[in-house]
């Protein structure tokens, strides 16, 4: 069974999404489902925001357990994270651990690429443009798969090109496959060298330049040695679950990827 492995419910600040609704629209689309709900140990913001109660959490959902639904957790990579993610995840029982980035040098990129600001901050940065480069979003990236290896998979290694829209636009070309293939190899080894899949996040898939920038990026990704994707959504409500996936799968294909997911922590290939 494929699985999407990057869901949020209700459970995760930024998300409404019912976990029997979630659960309904995979079933439909034939699908398998890991709920991976936000832990950012450090996030900047209102205190509680983007930390899921992880005793809520596996105790609510326990019951919903199933072949089909697994419970797994998003969690934040930064420099000061990890002991804080090791101690939420090395007791409780998940059955996948999701890593991303969405700060850079304790900044979170989407607020600052979309300048969503509010109070003093958004008085301080209202003039400028995002501080963010693609050369510290990268570095970043590699430094946070070599500093935590315990993850199972990277998540949404094109994050930031969500934000590239008003002051972040001219950021675009900067970001780019073609800009970065050295910073790009350096993560692939890190990836491979720590044993982490890479997730193919289908968010984009819909738009041909992104499909496209994509399919470059995971076929240099098996070039290079990697072998492994999870394929996830990052669906915050029902409609958006399983969203192109034949597309990513196809990409997985024809790139020789296995796709895969993952179950009590264990990698298990999608036949």
């Amino acid at each position: 069974m494929v699985f999407d492995t990057h869901t949020h419910t209700e459970m995760s600040s930024d998300s409404k999404m019912p976990a029997a609704q979630a659960i309904s629209a995979a079933r439909r689309a034939g699908l398998g489902i890991i709920f991976t709900e936000h832990y950012d140990a450090d996030f900047s913001g209102e205190p509680g925001l983007f930390r899921v109660d992880a005793e809520r959490y596996l105790s609510e959902y326990a019951p919903l357990r199933a072949p089909d639904v697994l419970l797994g957790v998003e969690l934040g990579l930064t420099e000061t994270s990890r002991a804080a993610n090791l101690a939420l995840v090395e007791s409780r029982a998940f059955d996948f651990l999701l890593g991303s980035v969405h700060t850079v040098w304790a900044r979170d990129i989407y607020m600052d690429f979309t300048g969503h600001f509010t109070g003093e901050a958004k008085a301080k940065n209202s003039e400028r443009g995002p501080l963010i480069t693609a050369e510290a979003y990268f570095k970043c990236v590699r430094d946070m798969l070599t500093s935590h290896d315990y993850i199972d998979s990277f998540g949404h290694i094109d994050y930031p090109h969500r934000y590239f829209s008003g002051p972040a636009a001219k950021l675009s070309e900067s970001f780019a496959y073609a800009a970065n293939t050295e910073a790009y190899d350096a993560i692939f080894d890190a990836l491979i060298e720590t044993g982490t899949a890479f997730e193919i996040n289908t968010r984009r898939l819909g738009q041909y330049a992104a499909e496209k920038e994509l399919s470059l990026i995971y076929r240099r990704y098996a070039e290079k040695g990697g072998k492994y994707v999870t394929i996830g959504s990052d669906a915050h409500n029902p409609r958006d679950i399983g969203a192109n996936f034949k597309k990513a799968l196809r990409i997985a294909s024809e790139s020789g990827l296995t796709a895969v997911c993952f179950r009590g922590r264990v990698m298990e290939e999608i036949k």
